[in-house]
């Protein structure tokens, strides 16, 4: 009995570091939130510097800013940013010069947020409430906006994207990173609820998006970069 309970406490750890994400919530793809984690009644338990260890290891910011063409100076945007892991980050490699607008919906990620840029003394991120479809991001303002493991949970998707492509410079772009069914099939990982990545694309360009690029590295998602369709038609057709 004491052998399998030192084997099931592995299992448990081992499963934790391969799949970081397993308590986030899931829901229809039609019946979707930014609300990216579940409530455990704790926003330490929720945002914990541990949790954010590890879903490092599955989703590498450094690397996915270098493929985003993050740079200092820019002004971007994360909607959905639940404890700001990756927005914290986005505002350290744009610098004081560049500008981070870090947007939820739940009022417990907001507030952790704030709590946390004033703990950390980070004076370029400006927490933002969103509505269902309204990101409340400047207009014509932002160089990249992301969505990180968050699309799949927002309930009127097409309305929200539509919203975004009006936050961005000429030029800017739209980066996507969500959960890929076909990867966590792969990885023995609970995909039951999770659009296909066809089914998002279809969402995307019902939107006005268009793919630019796609990057492959990550184990558990797929990272797709867009931008609107008619700056792309007038990319492939310039005005004389």
């Amino acid at each position: 009995m004491k052998h399998l309970s030192v084997s099931l406490v592995c299992l448990i750890v081992l499963s934790a570091l391969v799949f970081p994400h397993a308590a986030e919530a899931r829901v229809p793809q039609h019946g979707m939130t930014v609300q990216t984690h579940q409530h455990d009644g704790s926003s330490q338990g929720r945002y914990s510097k541990e949790r954010e260890e590890m879903i490092e290891r599955t989703q590498p910011s450094g690397k996915i800013m270098d493929a985003m063409g993050i740079k200092p100076g820019m002004v971007v945007a994360e909607i959905g940013a639940g404890g700001g892991r990756f927005a914290v980050r986005l505002a350290e490699r744009v610098g004081d010069a560049g500008k981070v607008y870090a947007n939820d919906i739940d009022p417990d990620a907001l507030e952790f947020m704030k709590k946390r840029c004033r703990e950390e003394k980070i004076q370029n991120m400006i927490v933002v409430e969103g509505g269902e479809t309204d990101p409340r991001l400047p207009l014509a303002a932002l160089d990249v906006v992301a969505l990180v493991h968050t699309l799949h949970m927002v309930k009127k998707p097409v309305p929200l994207l539509k919203n975004i492509i009006a936050t961005l410079k000429p030029g800017g772009v739209l980066a996507v990173i969500d959960a890929d069914p076909e990867k966590f099939a792969r990885m023995n990982r609970d995909a039951e609820g999770l659009p296909s990545n066809e089914q998002v694309m279809r969402l995307l360009n019902d939107a006005g998006f268009e793919l630019v690029s796609e990057h492959t590295f990550l184990p558990l998602h797929f990272f797709w970069i867009l931008r609107p369709r008619e700056e792309a038609d007038q990319a492939a057709n310039p005005r004389e």
